[in-house]
This record gives structure tokens, C-alpha cells and sequence, in this order.
């Protein structure tokens, strides 16, 4: 049985012009050591569909432990090291899940 997120982080990181590509790149090698880490429940990476140069990224976490773990592990810090040249700017949001809300079977 896969464990239920209880934790969630929302990254925005505005990268700088000409970086975007890179900055894929960059970001599939970080979440591939988050999805090893065994806290990770999902992951997600949005493009800002007004301002292209703007991702949001999105991870779902067992418990604020497991993730402040991974945070600070030195598999994560060599990922993340590849990021900062290529972005402006970058803003974290960290919080504790209070519904999950799902749609109601049948016919819509």
C-alpha cells in the first residue's frame, strides 16, 4: 500500500531568459533523486502558461520529516547545485495537508 501524503511543498522559480531548456533538464535530474527518496509520495512540474519563463513545481511528502530530511541530505544539495545559475529567482511554500478532495463517482 503506497502511504498518503500528509506534507506538501510548492516551489516558483522564475528562470532567467535563454535558460528554460537547461532548466528542464536541471529540474528532471532533481526530481529523479526526490522520486528515490522513500517520503516522496508524487511530484509535478508546471509552466506558467502567462509567463513561460515562471515553473511550479510541486511534491508531496509522507511528512514534514521525510522532506526536511531529504532537503538536507548531500544527494539533494549536489541536485539542486545545478539550478542556481539558471534561475532569477525562486520562492518555497511548505504546508500540512487538511483535505483531500476527490470527485464523487458516477455521472457528472
Amino acid at each position: 500500500m503506497t502511504e498518503q501524503a500528509s506534507f506538501g511543498v510548492l516551489l516558483t522559480m522564475r528562470v532567467k531568459p535563454g535558460c528554460a531548456q537547461r532548466f528542464e533538464e536541471a529540474i528532471r535530474r532533481v526530481a529523479a533523486t526526490v522520486a528515490d527518496h522513500p517520503g516522496n509520495v508524487g511530484q509535478a512540474v508546471f509552466l506558467d502558461i502567462e509567463d513561460e519563463l515562471t515553473y511550479v513545481i510541486s511534491s508531496e511528502w509522507v511528512s514534514e520529516h521525510a522532506f526536511r530530511e531529504h532537503e538536507r541530505s548531500p544527494e539533494h544539495r549536489r541536485a539542486i547545485a545545478a539550478l542556481r545559475d539558471l534561475r532569477a529567482d525562486s520562492a518555497m511554500a511548505v504546508m500540512h495537508l487538511v483535505h483531500r478532495l476527490t470527485p464523487e463517482p458516477g455521472p457528472r
